[in-house]
């Protein structure tokens, strides 16, 4: 075989490699591990690199991830009725309360800013998003939910608040280390094994300057409120003379300095669903002027309104919901979408939401919101041209965001005010609305949305697709209290180098190929394992005693 014939198949198999490489899916790349999470053998493990190490996030979701979200039976049904259906939902959930109310096939308008609050041990269900709709035809929806889990007694649709439950509390003796699940307590009167409790300290001078190097930028206090101070929502599991055992760590030193406290609250609800429906909002005749990110939304009649929010809950879902146009335009909800606040154990799956009016400042157009919350799971869902997509706020942690797209958000997905502390946002797609901005940050905001100051911590930032690929992850993250930053397989970071001491990055460009894909995944499958192996063995010791 002459060279000239040898040279031509040499470039037929060429051309033929090159046509199969160009026909793989993007997703087709070379596998690799985090030097923090690689695989020995059929399974992934921690692992400790420098001052380096990957939080735990097995125990955002529902029950912990330890229990599948429960297909609750129907005890009642209801058709939609003429004229305004508020009062309609809301009778027939006090007759469905201990199971499921379905809402049969057709349209609910709502012509009443009355909110529609689930309680406890109760499922609002639709007949399927394209099947039970949910119009709310006003305008004057501002500072209110149209469904509600569990209303606290604070009107507030962004936060609620615990301060109606602080008559029994506790001060903690000394510094707490972080993953520590003991608290010496000067004393446990009130507290009873079960009781929902609020681990947290104080924020003053010595605090803010610690983690912002600053009490004041431009005038403005940093962390201005107690709403900014650590706090981790737990139960407790045993008590003696002078100790809280708690049932999970808590994930952030909090020192004595600070007054860190124990508080007894008694205003969580559980088992509190919203699945399988669509909900829409009338477009308000002066949306253009709100529509705008420069504009003042708080002055509109809509302003901070949410088509969901759940307060005070644990154990919780909402699943298989949208967000559609009543009229057929852009336009589907008022301002706010989804709000998860000062709850715990929540998942949240399958939704898509998106198209609010108001866009302006002053906490209009968010779609997805975790404000202090702990340990929730937003899954699989789809956010679409707010202001910000998906967003933490004020010290929430052990939440996870998971297989999430985010198309066209105005500004950043983001940690947005205070520390948030140890969240995991991975396996996510996001489409950015112009070139050359971040696609989702933590950083240090100083003094914007009132003294916002360093939003995070301990976060970590795992195999996440950006377009167009000239915009970043940004990560600058508090290094107080033995912080770290994390980003690892994405499209591209921006922030501290890879030489900071505080931050880690890896994979930079190869986020497809990273394994596994769920971080959150692995670790439950990891620590669920561990568990059932532990209680083999407590039950084989129980035999063997009993022998």
């Amino acid at each position: 075989m002459n060279l000239i014939r040898i040279g031509q198949i040499a470039m037929v198999v060429i051309s033929v490699v090159l046509v199969v490489i160009m026909a793989m899916p993007v997703w087709a790349t070379i596998p690799w591990e985090s030097q923090l999470f690689p695989k020995e053998g059929d399974h992934y493990k921690f692992t400790k690199v420098r001052d380096f190490e990957l939080p735990d996030f097995s125990h955002a979701g529902y029950h912990s991830g330890e229990m599948p979200i429960p297909n609750v039976a129907v005890k009642k049904e209801i058709g939609p009725i003429e004229g305004d259906n508020a009062n309609h939902i809301r009778a027939a959930l006090k007759e469905a309360a201990g199971g499921a109310l379905l809402l049969k096939q057709g349209t609910c308008r709502i012509r009443s800013k009355s909110e529609i609050v689930i309680p406890a041990n109760t499922v609002l269900k639709g007949s399927g998003t394209d099947k039970t709709f949910i119009f709310v035809d006003i305008d004057n929806t501002g500072q209110s939910s149209v469904i509600v889990g569990n209303r606290s007694k604070n009107t507030d649709p962004r936060i609620s608040r615990w301060e109606h439950s602080r008559e029994i509390k506790t001060d903690i003796v000394g510094d707490v280390p972080n993953n520590v699940s003991v608290l010496s307590v000067k004393t446990t009167d009130g507290f009873s094994v079960g009781d929902w409790v609020v681990i947290k300290n104080e924020v003053n001078d010595d605090f803010r300057k610690e983690y912002n190097g600053v009490t004041k930028v431009k005038g403005k206090t940093i962390w201005p409120s107690d709403r900014s101070s650590i706090k981790f929502l737990r139960r407790i599991t045993h008590i003696d003379v002078s100790n809280i055992t708690i049932d999970r760590p808590i994930t952030h030193v909090l020192k004595g300095r600070d007054n860190p406290h124990v508080m007894k609250v008694t205003c969580m609800a559980s088992e509190i669903g919203v699945e399988d429906l669509s909900i829409g909002f009338r477009t308000p005749s002066d949306y253009p002027k709100y529509h705008d990110g420069h504009s003042k939304g708080q002055e509109a009649t809509y302003h901070n309104s949410a088509a969901i929010q759940f307060g005070n809950v644990v154990n919780g879902w909402i699943r298989n919901v949208k967000t559609y146009s009543p009229q057929g335009n852009n336009i589907h909800i008022h301002s706010r979408g989804i709000v998860l606040a000062n709850s715990r154990y929540i998942t949240v799956e399958n939704c898509d939401l998106g198209y609010p009016a108001n866009i302006g400042g002053g906490g209009n157009g968010y779609i997805y919101v975790i404000s202090m919350s702990n340990d929730c799971l937003i899954r699989n869902c789809v956010a679409r041209e707010g202001r910000h997509n998906f967003l933490f706020s004020y010290t929430s942690s052990g939440n996870v965001i998971s297989s999430c797209k985010s198309f066209k958000s105005l500004l950043p997905n983001d940690f947005h005010h205070s520390l948030s502390i140890g969240n995991l946002v991975e396996n996510m797609q996001i489409t950015c609305s112009h070139s050359k901005s971040n696609a989702f940050q933590t950083k240090n905001r100083g003094s914007g949305s009132c003294g916002a100051g360093i939003t995070g911590t301990n976060n970590v930032f795992w195999r996440i697709a950006i377009d167009p690929d000239d915009c970043t992850i940004y990560s600058r993250q508090a290094s107080a209290g033995g912080g770290k930053g994390y980003v690892i397989g994405v499209t591209a970071v921006s922030g501290p180098s890879v030489t900071d001491a505080s931050e880690w990055r890896e994979g930079i460009g190869s986020d497809a190929g990273l394994r596994p894909a769920s971080l959150y995944s692995e670790q439950l499958s990891l620590r669920l394992g561990r568990e059932k192996k532990a209680l083999g063995s407590v039950q084989n010791l129980r035999l063997i005693i009993s022998d």
